[in-house]
Order: structure tokens, then C-alpha cells, then sequence
């Protein structure tokens, strides 16, 4: 690659087609065939999610796709039957669907028969709870057949899942089992919280690796309506969500196929995001949706570069998705301890709002030896599963951009107003139309209905993410963080940036840029401001531009935006946030270089 590829792809405006093998496995010729088809899919909104509702099983088939608050009318289905029933294409039920591993064990594969029995078996243990239909069940399991057996369980019962993860503290987790109004939990078996968390509900302990036992009464699991809740979620804020059934397993398995490469017929998944995210749970589901054969794999905290490196080859996988926040830590590590590249997986999917890429480029060529074809999709709990991302098989990507909105997803850049915005500006997500996944606190709501996630459009109609964001629509407001990064971000020479807000003796003070150059490059901040100007006026132009070496980094990859904005105020930072930061002496060169 010349030097000025590589400065193109770093700077994520390289296109990189996908390799042969991902071509062949795609029904679409070209990527102007597949824009169209999304075009499509978006002027007939309705005949595409009905269709889409008719290619998975369904005890009762709907009449139709339905409207906004009333998806698929009298349909009836039971996750656990749609999953994991014999009469799911392609094959019989002991055809092997579900795998799992993990840093503790060996790898686990199972038959769809198999899992089907460990679910009867969970949902025996439940039903002596003899709760009410609709009742809510928290759920704290790293990812493996325990996690799905127990979704799966709890809805076939026509229970509600309340997915969590199991880092928090036993009070985050009481937190949570009182927020989510749960009246039992589901823990794993090593987990000695359950008693501080439930106050006296019941609860049951799964081991990682189940073994139906004791139990062999008939389970006879129910089907319930597309808009009964199948999990109640959190967004980044904390608020929850219940997302409708119906939807969520429809745009889960339209997602499997169009974006995480379930279109070709020999396909196996592999999943190490962690376990309670939506994204998780709608690659499992939506995979063993349409037949196909998928993995769990328990991506603890302390996976590494030099772990995730020898993954690939550990599963057998020849597609593996995990976190932005994996990705990014890894690819800081590969960067700083220059790890011995591994043959990777064909397909490598990095699930999250913001990947640099940097980051794209280091996992693909340092950790992997340029073997895996390496792709952003973004996932959303109040969507209630994948939002965007490219077809995997035909799609030119650029580095960090999740491309194109999925299949039926009318989506739009807007400001908080709710109006659109122009090209390169940044906003945040809307929907223009209510999907059949979307959180039934959004359906009735009037569009355009927001998402959460700062992003922006360029030129070429490709959505770029920049982040998780909390608006509320119908105010008008001035210029925000997310605006002048976009801006700034296109400047020339410029490779990161940050912008904060901040106040100082507590009056607002405005903003704060922080711009790292790219090698070698030479900024002029005072162009920067003349550029700002001219777009949003003299009063958005940033109190100071600081041009840095680094910006901090928490050790999952997250930018610690509250470092920044005490820096700018000139304040000490706290001991919570000094824990976090990965390389303290950048807050020493950032306090020092401080004007």
C-alpha cells in the first residue's frame, strides 16, 4: 500500500470492496443493485416487513404488516418455537445450530433439538414460580447456551426479559431488578448477589454449560402477539424500553441476512459483544431465526490483543462480531506492542457508535494479517436491534462509516428541531417512520423519532457515527459539540477531535477544541475559526484550540469527554476519572499545554 493509501484509509476515505469469497456468497450484482433495493424497501415500507415477516416461522401468520402501535395483525408467535423448532429451515432439528466458549472452557457445540430440551428444562424450573403472564424476569448470564436457554425459557412462557450486565455492583443490579418492576432473576451459577439483589423473589442459578436433569415433564411453550414485549432494555441513559416480539425477531433476522453475512448458505456467526446487548441477543436469535448456525463466545473484560488474535482460529470462526469498545482497546494494544499478525476471520463485524479508523486499519492489517474483510454496524436498544450497517458482501465500506441504514430503516441526520441537516453536518439518528422493532414507549410518538446517536452524512449519502447523544426533539438550539467535530473533523491534517462544553466560575464559557494532527501535518487554528464562523457565526467559534498528542481513553475505549471538559475549566481532575485513564501523563501534557 503507498503512503497515500495509507493516509486514505486512515483517514477512513478509502473504499474497500469486499474480497471474493463475501461476493459470491450475495445476491445483489452490484452496490448500485443494493442502494436500489434499499430504496426499495423504503418507499414499500410495509410489503418489505411483511414479507420479511412471512420468511420466519410463525404458530399463527399475520394478515399483514400492520401500522405504527399494531405491527403484524393477528400474528402469534413464541421466540423459543420460532428459534429452535424442527420446522425452522433449512434442516431437522439435531442439524448443529449453537456453539459457545469461553476463556474458562472448551467450546460447547449443540444440536437445535439439544438446546430445545435445555430450554423445556429452564422453563420447568420457572414455571414453579407460577408468575404471571407479562411479568418481568431479570437476567444476569455471560453469553453461552445458559443465556439463550434462559431467554428463550422465559419467553416461551410469555414472560419479559430484562437482559443485564453482570460487571455491576449488586446495588446497580438491585437498581435495576426495582427500575425494571422484575419479579424473579436469573443468575449464573458462580453469581453469590442473587439474595442482595431480588429482596425475597425467587431466583435461579444456571451453570454455564447446562445439563437437563431432573425434569422430564412436557413443556408446552405458548405463543403470544407481535406487540407483546419480549425484553425490557436499557438505552445509555438508563431509561427503559420494552421492545414488541414480532418486530424485534423480524428485524432481527433481516439483519443476520442483509448485514452480519447470513446470505451465504454455509454461514457461522460468532458473536463476543457482551451479553445484554441488544446487538448480542438479535445476532443469536436472528440467526437461529432463519436456520442458521451461530456462536457465543464470553468476551470477558481481560480479553486482550493477543487473545482476540488467536480467537478466530480457537472457534473455527469464519465470521466473528464484537464491540467498538473491544476493538478500539485491542487495536490500542496492537499499536503499542506491535503483536505477531494471525490469520483472521473472513468476516470481522465491530458493533458500536465510533471505531476510528485507525483502529479499522490496525485490527485488519496488524492483528490479522489483512485476511479479514472488516465492517462498522450500529445497533440500537430503543430500535430494538440493528440500525445500520453495509451488506457485507457487496458494499465498498470506508473505515468507521456504518454506510447505509438497514433494510426498511428511513433514516435521517436531524437536529435536535427536528429538521434535517445538510450534508457533513453533524445531528443525530431519526427515523422518519416507526419500525416493527421500535421500543412501544417510541411507537406512537410523531416522526421524525430519535435515536441517541450523534452522526452525520457525507457527500457519497454514507452515515458516519460520532457517538451516543440524549436530545429530546421539538426545541431548537444553538450550535453543539457534535456540529463543530464534524466540521473540524474534515479540515485538513486533522486526525482526531474533541469538542466540549465547559464552564468556568461558573459561568458558561462555551466550547473547547481539542485536534490532533495527523503525521506530519500543521494545523491553522486560525482558519479553523474563520471555517466555523462562516458556518454556525462568530458565537460558535471555540474559547480555545488545544492541539494534542493524545486524547484520553478510558481502558474499554471510551473518551473521557468529563477529562477534557475539567481541563478546560481548569479544574482538578477527580480520583474516579484518574482511575480510568489509560496513560495518565496525557492529562499532564494536556494541563501543561493549557492556554
Amino acid at each position: 500500500m503507498s503512503t497515500a493509501d495509507s493516509r486514505q484509509t486512515l483517514l477512513g476515505l478509502s473504499a474497500i470492496a469486499p474480497p471474493e469469497a463475501l461476493r459470491k456468497t450475495t445476491r445483489f450484482a452490484t452496490p448500485e443493485d443494493y442502494t436500489e433495493f434499499l430504496r426499495r424497501a423504503n418507499l414499500a415500507a410495509d410489503d418489505f416487513w411483511y414479507r420479511a415477516a412471512l420468511d420466519i416461522s410463525w404458530s399463527t401468520s399475520p394478515i399483514g404488516a400492520g401500522t405504527s402501535g399494531d405491527w403484524f395483525p393477528q400474528g402469534r408467535l413464541n421466540l423459543a418455537t420460532t428459534c429452535l423448532g424442527s420446522q425452522v429451515r433449512p434442516g431437522p432439528a439435531e442439524r448443529e445450530a449453537f456453539e459457545s466458549a469461553g476463556p474458562k472452557g472448551p467450546s460447547r457445540t449443540m444440536s437445535r433439538a439439544q438446546l430445545l430440551k435445555m430450554t423445556a428444562h429452564v422453563a420447568a424450573q420457572i414455571r414453579s414460580w407460577q408468575l404471571e403472564p407479562g411479568a418481568r424476569v431479570l437476567i444476569c448470564l455471560p453469553a453461552g447456551e445458559a443465556l439463550v436457554a434462559a431467554v428463550l425459557a422465559c419467553a416461551g412462557l410469555g414472560l419479559v426479559c430484562a437482559p443485564v450486565g453482570r460487571n455491576r455492583g449488586a446495588g446497580e443490579l438491585a437498581h435495576r431488578f426495582g427500575a425494571a418492576s422484575c419479579k424473579a432473576a436469573i443468575f449464573e451459577a458462580e453469581d453469590d448477589r442473587a439474595d442482595q439483589v431480588v429482596d425475597g423473589a425467587p431466583y435461579l442459578k444456571l451453570s454455564q454449560a447446562l445439563e437437563p436433569s431432573g425434569s422430564s415433564e412436557e413443556i408446552r411453550f405458548e405463543p403470544v402477539g407481535p406487540m407483546h414485549p419480549a425484553f425490557v432494555l436499557a438505552d445509555s441513559t438508563g431509561e427503559l424500553f420494552q421492545i414488541p416480539t414480532g418486530g424485534f425477531l423480524v428485524q432481527a433476522a433481516c439483519a443476520h441476512q442483509y448485514l452480519l453475512g447470513g446470505e451465504s448458505s454455509n454461514e457461522r456467526l460468532w458473536v463476543a459483544t457482551p451479553s445484554h446487548h441488544v446487538s448480542h441477543l438479535a445476532a443469536l436469535l436472528g440467526g437461529l431465526a432463519r436456520g442458521a448456525r451461530v456462536g457465543a463466545y464470553d468476551a470477558e473484560e481481560t480479553l486482550d490483543a493477543a487473545a482476540l488474535a488467536k480467537l478466530p482460529q480457537k472457534l473455527g470462526a469464519s465470521t466473528l462480531m464484537i464491540s467498538a469498545n473491544l476493538a478500539t482497546r485491542v487495536a490500542a494494544a496492537a499499536l503499542e506492542s506491535e503483536p505477531e499478525p494471525a490469520p483472521g476471520p473472513a468476516l470481522l463485524i465491530v458493533e458500536g457508535e465510533t471505531l476510528e479508523p485507525r483502529a479499522h486499519t490496525l485490527l485488519r492489517e496488524k492483528m490479522f494479517s489483512g485476511t479479514p474483510h472488516v465492517i462498522q454496524v450500529l445497533s440500537r436498544p430503543e430500535s430494538g436491534g440493528f440500525v445500520a450497517g453495509p451488506n457485507p458482501g457487496i458494499t465498498k465500506v470506508r473505515p468507521s462509516s456504518v454506510a447505509h441504514a438497514a433494510p426498511g430503516f428511513d433514516i435521517a441526520v436531524i437536529e435536535p428541531s427536528g429538521e434535517e441537516c445538510p450534508t457533513n453536518y453533524g445531528g443525530i439518528l431519526g427515523l422518519r417512520r416507526a419500525t416493527p422493532g421500535l421500543a412501544r414507549e417510541l411507537q406512537g410518538i410523531e416522526p421524525p423519532i430519535p435515536l441517541q446517536v450523534k452522526a452525520r452524512r457525507d457527500r457519497s449519502g454514507l452515515l458516519w457515527t460520532m457517538g451516543e447523544a440524549r436530545v429530546t426533539l421539538g426545541r431548537r438550539h444553538a450550535v453543539g459539540t457534535a456540529e463543530l467535530e464534524a466540521l473540524i473533523a474534515e479540515a485538513e491534517g486533522v486526525d482526531q477531535v474533541a469538542v466540549v462544553r465547559f464552564q468556568e466560575g461558573g459561568a458558561q464559557s462555551g466550547f473547547r477544541a481539542f485536534v490532533k494532527p495527523a503525521h506530519g501535518a500543521t494545523i491553522d487554528v486560525d482558519a479553523l475559526g474563520r471555517q466555523i464562523a462562516e458556518r454556525f457565526g462568530d458565537e460558535a467559534i471555540p474559547a480555545g484550540f488545544q492541539l494534542v498528542d493524545k486524547l484520553p481513553y478510558s481502558r474499554s475505549g471510551k473518551l473521557l469527554r468529563s477529562v477534557l471538559r475539567r481541563v478546560s475549566a481548569g479544574e482538578p481532575i477527580g480520583l474516579d476519572d484518574a482511575r480510568l485513564i489509560t496513560d495518565p501523563k496525557i492529562v499532564e501534557q494536556l494541563t501543561k499545554n493549557r492556554k
